[in-house]
């Protein structure tokens, strides 16, 4: 999952400036996907959380992600099952949120609904059910602050107030000493520091490989997977330009349509018109470029709520010519 929406249709669209930090949250985000969506690191993982179980292999370990596609894919979590008795989800952060809990839960749900489909559980039989118990992560790789290791639904939304529901995540800040957890941790402070170097170029990600490799950090995986990461990154890259021209756009647009009208309530109509006409381009590019569905590419553009509904309705009277 990306981070988080950051537009509302009453606010304004997402800078250019802060595009490079989404792209830059989405490479790392992209990693963690594609890393533990491999048995082998699955099961690194499991160890990493549960060192006292040495029994557990690859083939005890039930992939429970909806997707493991590396552009299209917007969740940045890791999901499995372990002998049908542990339900494991691990979330990766760089930003802090308190909400982290609330996406835990309906992550939950999602998986527990399909483990029922798949498994044919009959949840109004009068036999209780057997199900894997659950444990919620977050491998938080932002600035430290404050932040607990334990949130709890409860004391985070509820303080000093009964609740027929709870919930806890625990935050892991840095994996054990050469655990594949303290490895992505350590990958991600590596990139965002050669990101602040190199700004949006491929030399930022061959750095980062790089001084991974010579530190002993994710070397196996990024030998074998480094063409797919530098296809994602020049993907996102490509992501960005489109927001940069589909802003410039829309400034030159709502310039033009003014100056025709030569009122405000014209200039008010001609912004109106080329932010509408620039965000249908722009859904349109990111859809040709990243090879996504509308719906994909409006989550990447950030266009949510009435907005979202607004350039739906433009769309599909575009496409039948009405």
């Amino acid at each position: 999952m990306p981070d988080k929406p950051l537009v509302k249709s009453r606010k304004k669209s997402q800078s250019p400036e802060k595009s490079s930090n989404v792209i830059k949250r989405q490479v790392k985000a992209s990693v963690f996907t594609d890393l533990f969506s491999q048995k082998q690191y699955s099961l690194k993982l499991y160890q990493a959380l549960h060192p006292e179980d040495t029994t557990a292999t690859e083939d005890s370990i039930t992939d429970v992600k909806l997707q493991a596609v590396m552009v299209n894919d917007l969740y940045n979590d890791a999901g499995m099952i372990v002998g049908n008795k542990l339900l494991i989800l691990v979330e990766a952060q760089s930003t802090w949120s308190d909400n982290i809990i609330i996406r835990e839960l309906m992550y939950a749900m999602e998986t527990m609904n399909n483990y029922f489909t798949v498994h044919r559980v009959n949840l109004y039989s009068s036999t209780r059910i057997r199900l894997p118990k659950p444990e919620f992560y977050v491998i938080y790789t932002g600035k430290r602050k404050e932040h607990p290791r334990v949130l709890s639904l409860k004391k985070t939304f509820y303080p000093g107030e009964s609740c027929a529901l709870e919930a806890k995540v625990k935050i892991i800040y840095n994996g054990k000493k050469g655990d594949i957890i303290q490895q992505y941790v350590s990958f991600t402070h590596i990139w965002d520091a050669q990101f602040r170097k190199y700004g949006r170029a491929k030399k930022a990600l061959e750095e980062t490989i790089r001084i991974c490799k010579k530190k002993g950090i994710l070397t196996q995986y990024l030998d074998e997977r480094r063409k797919e990461i530098m296809n994602i990154t020049t993907a996102l890259f490509d992501q960005e330009e489109v927001l940069r021209r589909y802003h410039i756009e829309l400034r030159d647009e709502g310039k033009r349509e003014g100056k025709l009208e030569g009122k405000r309530e014209g200039k008010l109509e001609g912004k109106r018109e080329g932010k509408r006409e620039g965000k249908r381009e722009a859904i349109n590019a990111v859809m040709q470029n990243l090879n996504c569905d509308r719906e994909k590419a409006m989550d990447i553009l950030n266009i949510t709520g009435k907005e979202r509904e607004n350039m739906n309705k433009l769309l599909n009277t575009t496409k039948t010519g009405k």
